[in-house]
């Protein structure tokens, strides 16, 4: 039982489940009492949607682990599960179970919010997380671009759910009209945040298993043009990350959104700095596994800086 869950990557899902909860919590719902309006979709059919979510990530990581043995017995020796612990055949087993447990579970909230037709949005998750492991991973520059994408679409389905279920109630939807401005602003910002800071991510993560990458025929940019043409890549995009989360501060402080702002001078973009002067030092696989830790624990800093939108909006209402 433990390696099953071992491969699911719980504390992965852990992190999903929290950024779902704080995006509706925290800045759907106290955006939307400015309008007089509440929340459309029921308790139980966001829980759904968040496990449906959780299913298919699940499902992923699963996949990967199958199509990875090869790699796994060079980059992760020792903690090697699926041929292990676990056959084969049982793994694909639960990866099925999980994929269409999880493309059901959508399905069910797609047709209560009577948008069927949204049930896609699991397919291609599903589909994608596939196809990354399968194939995208092999070519430079695809895998990064997909689980990034990802990475952004669960804070992106949340918004999409939400507002398919309003346009059900014409009045509702009239009176939140307002509110979904800022809602949609703040819902691009966090998943253009998840975007980038997964991308950087993804490159370290392929700089740390470069050797096992280059015997299996995975063409990432470490394999193909070397750790440093990577780590030139990498630095420029926490550049990016950098400028681009300095602008919202400054639209956050001019809105009054002072203390938010401040948090994420602090807890993401002081990180960001030691992550870009770290990743310079960078010139071994062996030392990009701290760093890969750091980006996760900026992913998250950044996700609990939600608290704060309700936090403001109580203060300076």
């Amino acid at each position: 039982m433990i390696a099953y869950l071992r491969i699911i990557r719980p504390l992965n899902l852990l992190i999903i489940i929290l950024t779902q909860i704080l995006l509706r919590y925290f800045v759907f719902s106290p955006l939307l009492g400015f309008s007089m309006s509440r929340l459309q979709i029921s308790t139980f059919l966001f829980i759904v949607l968040v496990l449906s979510t959780v299913l298919i990530a699940a499902a992923g990581y699963v996949i990967n682990d199958i199509l990875d043995t090869g790699m796994d017995a060079i980059n992760k020796p020792g903690r090697k599960i699926i041929g292990s612990l676990i056959s084969e055949k049982k793994a694909r087993t639960y990866y099925n179970a999980l994929n269409i447990a999880g493309v059901a579970a959508g399905f069910y909230v797609s047709y209560m919010i009577g948008k069927p037709s949204l049930t896609i949005i699991h397919v291609i998750a599903a589909t994608m997380l596939f196809y990354y492991s399968y194939k995208y991973k092999y070519l430079p520059g695809w895998g990064n671009l997909a689980v990034s994408f990802l990475a952004a679409l669960v804070l992106i389905m949340v918004w999409l759910f939400e507002y398919f279920a309003f346009r059900n109630e014409s009045i509702e939807f009239v009176n939140a009209f307002p509110s979904f401005r800022a809602i949609t602003l703040f819902t691009l910002g966090y998943a253009g945040f998840a975007f980038l800071v997964s991308f950087i991510r993804e490159i370290i993560k392929d700089m740390q298993d470069v050797k096992g990458d280059q015997q299996n025929g995975c063409r990432t940019w470490p394999v193909i043009y070397g750790i440093p043409v990577a780590r030139k890549i990498t630095f420029a995009l926490i550049i990016f990350t950098i400028i681009t989360l300095a602008f919202f501060q400054v639209v956050l402080y001019n809105n009054n959104y002072l203390t938010l702002s401040l948090y994420l001078m602090i807890m993401v973009q002081l990180p960001l700095i030691v992550l870009l002067t770290g990743i310079l030092k960078v010139k071994q696989p062996e030392q990009t596994g701290r760093y890969s830790t750091l980006v996760k624990l900026i992913m998250l800093t950044g996700i609990l800086s939600m608290v704060l939108i309700k936090y403001n909006l109580l203060v300076f209402s």
